[in-house]
This record gives C-alpha cells, sequence and structure tokens, in this order.
C-alpha cells in the first residue's frame, strides 16, 4: 500500500526514541466471526493486517496485537516481527456473532488490560489500517494525566478507532461497557463509550486529524489518508475556544464520514 504525503508538522522527527514511546494496542480478527464486514475473505484480511503491523514495528514502535479468531499466528512466521506481541484472545462465547465487532473488540481489551502485560498508557488502533502521524501523537501524548478519544456531541458518537489514556482511566471508565455493545439492537459500541465518556473533564478531542491509510472494516471504504477540511477548521477552533474557555459545544456539527 502507497502512503499518502502525510503532514509535516506531523512527521517532524521527535527527539525521543521509538523504545521510549507508549505502546500500540491493535486490535483484529483475522477470520471473520461478526454479521457486519466487508471483506470476508481471511488471506485478504491476514495480508492487510501484516502490512498495518509492519508499519508500526518497521518504526521501532513495541506493537501488541490482540486477535481472536481461529486463525493460528504461531504457525505463521510473517507473524514473528522485532517489537511485535502477539495475542491469541481467542472467545467461545457465540453471542459474540450477533452483538458485533465493537463488543467483540472491547471484550478483548478488557482481557488484555487486565493481564500483566497491561502498559500503563497506551493507544488503542482499530485493525487494517496504519497512521501516518504516529510521530506527532507520541511526542504530543506521552504525559499521563488526559485522554484523547474523538467525541461527536451531535451523533453522540465516540470514535473507537484511535484513542490514548491511561491504565486506570480505562479501569474506571471502560471497563465491562462491551457488555452493553449489540449491534442487532442498536446499541454499537461508539455509543456506549460516547455516553461513559461525554462530560468527563479528562477527556480531550484529538487536536489533529488522524490521517489513516488501509480500509473501513465496515463499509469497506479507502482509507487514503486525507484532510476533511471542515473538521481540520474546526478542530483548530475548539483548541482556541478551549484556551479561553469558551463554549465548545457550538463546533458539535456531525462527524465527517
Amino acid at each position: 500500500m502507497k502512503p499518502a504525503r502525510p503532514d509535516a508538522l506531523a512527521m517532524r522527527r521527535i527527539p525521543a526514541a521509538a523504545a521510549a514511546a507508549l505502546p500500540l494496542i491493535i486490535t483484529g480478527t483475522i477470520i471473520p466471526q461478526a454479521s457486519f464486514v466487508h471483506i470476508a475473505d481471511w488471506q485478504v484480511r491476514r495480508q492487510q493486517y501484516l502490512e498495518a503491523l509492519r508499519y508500526f514495528c518497521e518504526r521501532g514502535y513495541r506493537v501488541f496485537f490482540l486477535e481472536n479468531s481461529a486463525y493460528d499466528m504461531d504457525a505463521d512466521p510473517d507473524f514473528a516481527m522485532a517489537h511485535l506481541t502477539t495475542v491469541k484472545l481467542r472467545d467461545e462465547d457465540a453471542s459474540g456473532y450477533q452483538r458485533g465487532k465493537g463488543y467483540q473488540e472491547f471484550k478483548m481489551l478488557d482481557r488484555f488490560l487486565a493481564s500483566e502485560q497491561a502498559p500503563q498508557r497506551f493507544f488503542k488502533l482499530s485493525g487494517r489500517r496504519t497512521l501516518h502521524q504516529i510521530s506527532y501523537f507520541q511526542n504530543r501524548y506521552r504525559a499521563p494525566g488526559r485522554q484523547w478519544f474523538d467525541l461527536w456531541q451531535n451523533d453522540a458518537f465516540a470514535d473507537t478507532t484511535f484513542f490514548c489514556c491511561d491504565l486506570d482511566f480505562y479501569d474506571q471508565h471502560l471497563r465491562a461497557l462491551y457488555a452493553q455493545a449489540d449491534d442487532g439492537s442498536g446499541r454499537i459500541i461508539e455509543k456506549v463509550v460516547y455516553a461513559a465518556l461525554h462530560g468527563l473533564p479528562a477527556v480531550r478531542f484529538h487536536p489533529l486529524t488522524p490521517l489513516f491509510t488501509g480500509q473501513h472494516g465496515t463499509s469497506g471504504n479507502k482509507l487514503k489518508g486525507k484532510y476533511h477540511f471542515p473538521t481540520e477548521m474546526r478542530r483548530k477552533l475548539r483548541s482556541l475556544l478551549g484556551k479561553h474557555k469558551l463554549d465548545k459545544r457550538i463546533l458539535d456539527w456531525p462527524r465527517a464520514r
């Protein structure tokens, strides 16, 4: 996959080595086990996951890849990458299929973040995509205390594709929320997470639009790493209003899709 030309600010080299950066938790399901997926071919999905994992591992970032299907990663030498830890979290609960990907993803996160491997602060990124401004976000988000999520008020929607938070914050506000999610009933995980986080003073909107390359898991839309100009201006205005402690709700028009 050919990466899009990234923002100049985002691609400045940061002084700290990647080894000192926050770990990335990347979630995935190689053999699909949900009813709402665009790509069902496990071989295509496997290759897309590998491309995304290589992108981060080749830059020296520590990556935990959480995977919950029957695919045997231990028998696949392509997953033996430097800086990569694969974590198999197979779930035999048949109800997860109908309850959707968000239910399954956050159930995986709960299980991993309750283990001894859990980092104290981390990035979470959904599977088959790369993030071109990873160095920018690493530099900006390294310090603990602030939790970075895009929360869209008019849609009552939390973008759970990419976020950064502390483990204790996750445990306090997000743990066990997956049990409320059920795609078939319209209770998608993005709505559940929004309800839990909206209004918390520690939560901040991403100051820069994350630019992804890859493929959206549900819609199948290609992610080409391009800015949506109105959304980017909205982020800048939110930042300006926040510095002057003004009400930012006037900027909560619907998110770009």
